[in-house]
């Protein structure tokens, strides 16, 4: 027999009919036997997170009122498990908590959360919840899941919650500044014409036009009340006092946005989400590369599994790897014996990094690509045409033409240089291109430590081994985010600064890492970490 308990209307004809509910009543009182086992993913949650230490949420005691209705640990059940089912807003989630049965099996019967009590237990507890995805990502490790030998390691950048049109830039802000204090001067000048009084203070820089604004507010009197209203012109001294509120707000707002923006080597920031930085995004749907505040996020894989996330406020993957490794060993305890990661990573500060943690780096260099062309390595102003001799530091182009060290550096490079002249040399048109017409010495940038890490990268990448690591890592760490993006729907953060964007994206592992457990209980393979291999010997 087949019911409609929504509106009450038999879903066939034919059914013979029981009437187990009267007219205008709300509530039905039934006895329904609930498997949970076969609701999906719940045998997954509860070997994640049913037996992990809850005693990191600190939780003051109440001394009156009523206790509190729901432990953490059904909080953070509940949390995991709305996300599986596409609740990620804390009104759906309490939505979720009214209907699901279960979601009412996990309450015992209590009443469901408030959302206002959800969203105040993600945005207060994100210590505790990072603690809570460590411990179940050991808890992984000791089912045998993980292999805890290499790490492959990608990024993705998720749109912030903050207004799209929001654009502070630090180059805007140094443009600004200096007119502002330039109007704050003039206003100082008309202040002591008016009150005809010397000039005591040369408004030149910020801290001069700080103190001028102090002389002028202890002059002017804000409180005094002003005719503001058709017919009546606003005396002078309103005037000035209205500029010199804007003025001093201004000031405000450039000074700390620029100092912020310096001191986290930011160029961009968000007015309603400073922790923000603008980006350009690839799922656009305009498909224009449209700038917007966003993050960047990072995801440690091992096993098909997120060991660790990392949230940044960088552009750019290159100064992101390092903090991500190194909260892999603070949060799990251990250390991978190899990073695998794309071209996004490769730069001289992260093979620096492994080669002193003692990690193989399978980082795929940026010219790879240009590697498998025939016409690699034959342009003869190139670097890759010349040998490095590190005995005597210097360059041999093709034409046994000595470049030799200049002692500049030019972007973390060092400046080569032509010995004699290349004005004689045959190859002189091919070679210098754009300094022909200028220079008469070659000139060329080179880092041999970062040639030397590349090299070596190159060469574990292009192995056996490797190969089949750059197979693992697309399938791995990219598929990760296909699961949140795509497979949870996940486009933009519903809240606002980064630990709050991090506790958000922490959430959406531990519900990935519910689902690929699921998956692998129901066929049998526990304890087997996932890989993918590749037949070599055909």
């Amino acid at each position: 027999m087949c019911y409609n308990l929504f509106n009450h209307k038999q879903l066939g004809a034919h059914m013979n009919s029981i009437v187990f509910y009267q007219e205008g009543q709300l509530y039905l009182n039934l006895s329904v036997p609930l498997d949970l086992a076969c609701h999906n993913p719940l045998e997954a949650m509860r070997r994640l997170f049913w037996s992990l230490d809850y005693r990191c949420f600190t939780r003051e005691k109440k001394v009156s009122g009523r206790p509190h209705a729901i432990t953490a640990r059904q909080m953070v059940f509940i949390l995991v498990y709305a996300r599986l089912h596409g609740c990620f807003s804390s009104r759906e989630v309490e939505a979720l908590c009214q209907r699901d049965l279960v979601c009412i099996h996990v309450l015992e019967g209590r009443k469901a959360p408030d959302h206002s009590t959800i969203d105040r237990f993600i945005r207060m507890n994100g210590d505790a919840i990072r603690n809570i995805y460590a411990q179940s990502v050991k808890k992984l490790d000791g089912l045998g899941e993980l292999k805890r030998e290499i790490a492959f390691i990608d990024g993705t950048k998720v749109e912030s919650k903050a207004g799209k049109y929001t654009f502070v830039w630090l180059k805007a802000i140094e443009k600004n500044l200096p007119k502002l204090i330039g109007h704050i001067r003039k206003l100082y000048g008309e202040y002591l014409l008016h009150y005809d009084l010397e000039a005591t203070i040369e408004v030149c820089d910020e801290q001069d036009a700080r103190a001028a604004l102090a002389v002028m507010f202890r002059k002017i009197d804000l409180d005094k009340p002003v005719k503001r209203g058709r017919g009546h012109h606003l005396p002078f001294e309103a005037r000035l006092a209205d500029r010199l509120v804007e003025y001093a707000e201004k000031l405000d707002r450039y000074v700390s946005a620029r100092d912020r923006m310096r001191a986290e080597h930011r160029k961009s920031m968000s007015r309603t989400d400073a922790d923000a930085t603008f980006m350009r995004m690839k799922e656009d749907h305009m498909r224009n590369g449209q700038l917007k505040p966003a993050y960047n996020i990072q995801n440690i894989v091992d096993s098909g599994y997120i060991v660790s996330t990392y949230c940044s406020r960088d552009r750019t993957d290159y100064h992101t790897l390092v903090p991500a490794m190194e909260q892999v060993v603070h949060r799990l305890g251990f250390q991978y014996q190899g990073v695998c990661a794309d071209s996004g990573y490769d730069c001289v500060e992260n093979y620096r990094y492994l080669d002193e943690q003692k990690m193989i780096a399978y980082i795929k260099t940026q010219t790879f690509e240009q590697s498998k062309k025939r016409s690699f390595g034959k342009d003869p102003g190139s670097k890759f045409a010349m040998t490095y001799d590190a005995k005597h530091d210097q360059l041999r182009c093709i034409n046994n033409t000595i470049l030799h060290n200049t002692g500049r550096k030019r972007y973390g490079a060092t400046v080569y240089q032509a010995k004699r002249g290349c004005v004689g040399c045959r190859l002189r048109s091919s070679c210098m291109k754009s300094q022909a017409s200028r220079s008469q010495f070659k000139q060329i940038q080179y880092h041999p430590e970062a040639e030397a890490f590349r090299l070596q990268a190159l060469q574990n990448i292009t192995n056996g081994k490797g190969v089949e690591l750059r197979v693992n890592r697309s399938i791995q760490a990219e598929g990760s985010f296909s699961l949140i993006k795509d497979g949870l729907g996940i486009r933009r953060f519903l809240h606002k600064g980064l630990l709050n964007v991090e506790t958000e994206w922490i959430l959406l592992c531990m519900a990935t890492n519910t689902l690929k457990l699921q998956n692998k209980i129901n066929a049998g393979t526990v304890g087997i970490p996932s890989w993918y291999y590749i037949n070599n010997t055909g």
